[in-house]
């Protein structure tokens, strides 16, 4: 070995950790789905199934004047407000 120059052998380091290695780009990994991720895209096509099952533009009166609206409008706006004030009313523990 030329003067100078450190050797990692003496940290007894793997081979693919040492400085200019690369690391294996196939370690035998494979990525599996989650149950939690199930979960989210069953919920994703149901949404896409309601919206496509109830297109049919329905009545809405509040309070006073009136609006046509598909019917999955008419519940997705109650729903959205109903998440926003859950978030500004959400209290949360300070430890």
């Amino acid at each position: 070995m030329p003067a100078g120059q450190a050797s990692s052998d003496w940290l007894n380091l793997p081979s693919d950790l040492r400085r200019g290695s690369r690391t294996p780009k196939d370690n035998g990994f494979k990525r599996q789905i989650t149950p939690k991720q199930v979960g989210a895209i069953l919920l994703v096509v149901l949404a896409i199934v309601f919206v496509a099952e109830y297109t049919r533009s329905t009545k809405i009166r509040f309070i006073g004047p009136a609006a046509a609206a598909p019917l999955w409008v008419a519940l997705l706006v109650p729903l959205v407000l109903g998440f926003a004030a859950g978030a500004l009313f959400m209290h949360r523990r300070r430890p």
